[in-house]
């Protein structure tokens, strides 16, 4: 009986001491693998990341009265914007990287830019799932709530996929989807609130 008991009580002891090593084992299985690292930029060795907002200082197109363009590298890895030479179905566009450049002039320096304060995720999938509302270009009548998604043109757009995917304002100025009258500028995405991460140049 007394060994009976003793194999009983040893046999509860290890249960016990097995507890931890299989919740860890669990804990561990349960941990995401590190990302798979995005494409290059062409040309480069810098790592395209979603969220990445690209920024051209020339303008596509000559009816836009705001110098500069931009885009932002979605959950897919192409680029999300909204420009005046895009017109067969909309204004808003998800190209790839080489179509992007293709729709710049040869030689033209593309800068990288982050966001300091969200890791731009949230912005690159709402431009990912909004692109195509944005059917006209417009920013000569800036007496538009900011929320409006046509028209629009391209620093609207992607002030707006920092708004509503991740909850930030870009320009730090308290602007909502509410304000209307203001524009938004492409060199609202190079100031200090944004990290410089180098440039590419078009074929």
């Amino acid at each position: 009986m007394l060994k009976k008991r003793s194999v009983v009580f040893l046999l509860l002891v290890l249960s016990l001491l097995l507890i931890p090593f299989s919740a860890y084992a669990n804990e561990a299985n349960e941990v995401n693998p590190k990302g798979v690292p995005g494409p290059e930029y062409p040309g480069t060795s810098i790592e395209m990341k979603v969220g990445d907002v690209l920024y051209s200082s020339k303008t596509f197109g000559n009816s836009s009265q705001i110098v500069g363009h931009v885009g932002i590298i979605g959950p897919d890895y192409l680029v999300y914007h909204v420009s005046p030479i895009i017109d067969t179905d909309g204004n808003g566009a998800g190209d790839s990287i080489n179509v992007y450049m293709g729709r710049h002039g040869h030689g033209e320096k593309i800068s990288i830019y982050k966001y300091r304060y969200s890791s731009g995720v949230g912005a690159a999938q709402w431009a990912q799932n909004n692109y195509w509302k944005a059917t006209e270009y417009a920013v000569v009548n800036p007496f538009h709530y900011l929320s409006t998604l046509t028209p629009n043109y391209c620093s609207k757009f992607i002030w707006q996929a920092f708004y509503y995917g991740d909850g930030v304002d870009i320009t730090g100025k308290n602007l909502t989807g509410d304000t209307y009258g203001t524009w938004v500028y492409p060199s609202n995405f190079t100031n200090s609130r944004f990290a410089y991460g180098g440039q590419f140049t078009t074929p």
